[in-house]
């Protein structure tokens, strides 16, 4: 797995996370992201002209903006509570997807419909093996996943992420999974 950046609080006894709505989605540079996080408390054009944007409701939740660059995954939620800096923050490894909804759906789609997968293959007759026909998946419809080959290779890749799963292919109008056995033994023969 990739090496991430991500924020640790020192014997946590919990984590209290807030109800956020993104307001505006702000696109900054590299650089302007960097020093975003090395100095959040540097007053910023692009906090200053948001303010409007940043509040924190009668419901306890934050508006706020979110702060990204084309340039990387990363980025920053910020309320400014009416400053030009700052004044809450937190950082968001991957910001990028938080700020392209397509991006958010896409993801989304491709989860729900890897879990309809291994749902439809567990119920399957076969023991290890199952074959699925992408046609009869309710849901792979929104993905388009029969017209479209680059979709295939990732949900294959996402299933076979999954412990369970010890092989997974895509094709044009099925799935083929295998699964991994209790005790797999090399005398047994693949699905694939």
């Amino acid at each position: 797995m990739e090496m991430i950046k991500a924020m640790f609080e020192r014997k946590a006894t919990s984590f209290t996370a807030k109800q956020v709505k993104v307001e505006t989605v702000v696109r900054v540079s590299g650089a302007e992201l960097d020093m975003l996080l090395e100095k959040p408390f540097l007053s910023y054009d692009f906090i200053k002209g948001h303010k409007d944007d940043m509040y924190v409701d009668a419901e306890g939740v934050y508006h706020c903006i979110l702060a990204v660059s084309d340039e990387r995954m990363d980025g920053l939620l910020i309320e400014s509570e009416g400053a030009d800096y700052a004044r809450y923050a937190s950082y968001i490894p991957y910001a990028a997807v938080l700020a392209e909804p397509v991006l958010r759906d896409l993801l989304e789609n491709l989860r729900h419909t890897a879990e309809k997968i291994l749902l439809a293959g567990r119920e399957s007759e076969r023991e290890r093996c199952s074959v699925i026909e992408i046609g009869g998946l309710e849901g792979c419809d929104q993905l388009e996943l029969i017209e479209n080959p680059a979709l295939q290779k990732i949900l294959s890749i996402m299933l076979k992420t999954r412990e369970e799963i010890a092989e997974a292919e895509i094709g044009a109008d099925e799935i083929r999974l295998e699964f991994v056995g209790e005790q797999q033994e090399l005398q047994i023969e693949s699905c694939f």
